[in-house]
């Protein structure tokens, strides 16, 4: 399948489309509660029903959708936009509640709801509990760089075909990826600040990694002393001193929810926060065929409104930072360099047999490509 550029995408919707929608999602989105405004959202709580008939005859469903971004965030506004897509598309038949900031539990207890079915569709980072080799979307110094997204992850890529064919051993179809953008390091301070990405300094500070082994590996080839937290400890855990910092978290994650706790931001671009769109593949096989392509079109095309998004507002959510105190360190290129030659001669092939070595292989060469 011929792969469809970022630049291409968005002049085929049409820009005005998507900022329309947008507005629309934004409006929409609930607020301290986490759960999102959909037409006609079911209560929280509620199963997927299906089977009974519209006023048209057509078979109507409600389905419950867990999001891991706060509900103002670009990744949880652009499944918003799916979800009002769908529902508009389908004149109502097919309503998705979304419930936005982890609502619904973090992201390795909505994996085995939604292999399970009794959560319908989510967008959340993948763990690897259940299959080492799903981590081969966060391998460290895959992807530096924005121009890199589409070579790989946009529908035909080989990450993207990887990520469906390992999700559909668990039971989830995969429908792509939503994006914040490349990840940098947050931190409550920084005792060596100029080698804090050279890979044979030691560092003072702990920091927190999620529990992927690939970050723990990471961390420590950087010279940092790490804790593996849940996500959802890791505020309390800044703020009370339990670690100095965090990896996996881009600048516009830093900004909205860590801005009160963190001092410095580091731009190290370890990897990229590629979230998935997953829906239950039992629940899917039984949708009819043109539910299935109103659903898939759409949250294919919020996937690309993310990817824009991130590019756009990163340098925006910098200056945020910075605006708001905290310091803002890039790395020179030389040390961005360093660091991540080292990740690709020590840590990849480590990573590679445990991922799967010819896949790796495959996605890097089209990297290079």
């Amino acid at each position: 399948m011929k792969k469809i550029s970022r630049r291409d995408f968005m002049k085929g919707v049409g820009a005005t489309v998507l900022a329309a929608s947008a507005m629309g999602a934004l409006s929409g989105c609930g607020g301290d509660s986490g759960q999102s405004g959909t037409k006609g959202s079911a209560a929280a709580g509620s199963d997927a029903s299906s089977g009974s008939k519209s006023g048209s005859g057509n078979p109507t469903y409600k389905f419950r959708m867990a999001s891991a971004a706060a509900a103002d965030m670009y990744p949880n506004v652009a499944m918003q936009m799916a979800c009002d897509e769908i529902y508009e598309k389908t004149n109502g038949d097919v309503e998705i509640t979304l419930y936005a900031d982890n609502l619904l539990g973090d992201y390795t207890t909505c994996f085995e709801d939604l292999m399970k079915g009794t959560i319908d569709f989510s967008m959340f980072s993948t763990p690897t509990d259940y299959d080492e080799k799903l981590g081969v979307v966060s391998l460290p110094y895959m992807i530096t760089s924005w121009d890199q997204y589409e070579k790989v992850c946009f529908k035909g890529g080989s990450l993207y075909n990887r990520m469906e064919e390992l999700l559909a051993e668990h039971n989830i179809k995969f429908l792509g990826f939503c994006t914040e953008g490349l990840q940098g390091l947050g931190m409550t301070g920084c005792t060596k600040l100029e080698s804090v990405v050279d890979p044979d300094v030691r560092k003072e500070e702990l920091m927190r990694v999620p529990p992927l082994e690939s970050y723990a590996k990471l961390a420590d080839l950087m010279g940092f002393n790490y804790v593996s937290l849940p996500y959802a400890d890791l505020y309390s855990a800044l703020q009370s001193g339990v670690c100095d910092g965090w990896y996996g978290g881009a600048a516009t994650i830093n900004y909205t929810a860590y801005r009160d706790i963190i001092k410095v931001w580091v731009d190290a671009r370890t990897s990229s926060e590629l979230m998935c769109i997953n829906v239950n593949m039992d629940l899917w096989n039984s949708l009819p065929e043109d539910y299935q392509k109103i659903i898939a079109d759409a949250f294919y095309s919020s996937s690309m409104f993310s990817f824009e998004s991130a590019e756009q507002y990163e340098d925006e959510n910098k200056q945020l930072l910075k605006d708001y105190g905290i310091e803002i360190y890039v790395p020179s290129e030389e040390d961005l360099a360093k660091v991540s030659a080292k990740v690709r001669e020590e840590l990849w092939p480590e990573l590679k047999k445990m991922y799967g070595e010819e896949a790796v292989d495959k996605i890097l060469a089209d990297l290079e490509a």
